[in-house]
């Protein structure tokens, strides 16, 4: 019997992030005659001029090898291609399909708005004046790219027990932290080095990392097992939790956070989780032993500065690009799947 061919649904395109039709919109612009690259740029400059509530929810960025780039929104490109949405007609040029061309209906009237002021500068612009645009206005951006003279200098971060919890970041948006305070180095210890953010999930991690330069280890052995982290539903379940993991997990892995130590003295190294607060979560144990072991201060990268966090376009994102959302939403016990 002649199989029916299948009918790609379309609730996989009513259900796209609003950053992904964006994306699809800048495509449509170009009517099809734009490449990655150009792409990968205006969705940049798109970026540094939304509104400050619609920028926090788009695509993040880091200095890579030609400029501002963002994985995330390279993984997406490659995903839509994949739904049919989008086409790579050669390549240097990317397309769109008769059904993608229609979502700009989709999107809120006031981001199109911004979309067709952006598109009225810089739609015209070819991409070798984007990107010499790009490397003028934003040096940090082109600080790491093949074309740079030099580097842009990194200060030295001081040395300390640098924590942080990928809550609700981006791949890019957390890299792009990670590089300009001068990390080299990302300690997890989560026990399962699973998520299902693009990007962090372990082996994933450690690849993009190792193309900016940035070095991966897991230690599981320093998380917390997943059947304790059940029904936790409130701050006396979760001192009970970082109660038992002091005495039956940290007394078992002394090794470990002398290892930790010895390479968090020789380069700047940070501990990673899932929870944005540090409170909430057990890399603080971790950070503490290792403080004692080497004298040095804990400092968390993001909750450090947590009032200017929440309203940094580069550090918070949600799935859609709601007008309406401000700052982190809240940051709950700390969850079974990390």
């Amino acid at each position: 019997m002649e199989k029916k061919a299948h009918k790609r649904s379309p609730l996989r395109v009513v259900t796209m992030l609003a950053r992904q039709k964006l994306v699809i919109a800048l495509i449509n612009l170009s009517g099809g005659r734009a490449s990655r690259l150009q792409i990968m740029k205006q969705a940049f400059l798109l970026r540094q001029r939304l509104s400050p509530d619609y920028a926090r929810c788009f695509y993040e960025f880091l200095p890579y090898q030609y400029g501002p780039f963002s994985f995330a929104l390279y993984h997406d490109l490659s995903n839509m291609a994949s739904a049919g949405l989008i086409t790579f007609p050669s390549d240097r040029t990317v397309g769109t399909t008769e059904f993608a061309s229609t979502l700009n209906e989709r999107l809120d009237a006031r981001l199109l708005k911004e979309v067709d002021a952006f598109w009225s500068i810089y739609g015209k612009y070819r991409i070798g004046e984007l990107v010499n645009l790009v490397y003028e206005r934003y040096p940090w951006y082109a600080s790491r790219s093949r074309r740079a003279k030099q580097s842009e200098p990194t200060e030295e971060p001081k040395c300390a027990v640098y924590t942080i919890g990928y809550e609700g970041m981006q791949i890019d948006g957390f890299l792009n932290l990670l590089l300009s305070s001068g990390i080299r180095t990302i300690i997890d210890v989560r026990k399962n080095a699973v998520s299902r953010v693009y990007g962090f999930y372990g082996s994933t991690l450690a690849f993009i990392a190792k193309r900016v330069g940035i070095g991966y280890r897991h230690v599981p052995e320093l998380g917390i097992p997943s059947e304790w982290r059940i029904n936790l539903d409130s701050e006396e379940d979760l001192s009970a939790l970082f109660m038992k993991y002091r005495g039956e997990v940290l007394p078992s892995v002394e090794n470990s956070v002398a290892n930790i130590a010895s390479l968090i003295v020789q380069k700047p190294s940070v501990l990673m989780c899932l929870e944005s607060n540090p409170v909430h979560c057990h890399r603080s144990i971790v950070a503490e032993e290792v403080s004692r072991v080497t004298g040095l201060s804990i400092r968390d990268l993001r909750w450090a500065n947590a009032d200017a966090a929440t309203d940094d376009t580069s550090t918070y994102h949600r799935d859609d690009l709601s007008p309406s959302f401000k700052g982190l939403q809240g940051a709950g016990m700390h969850r079974r799947h990390h």
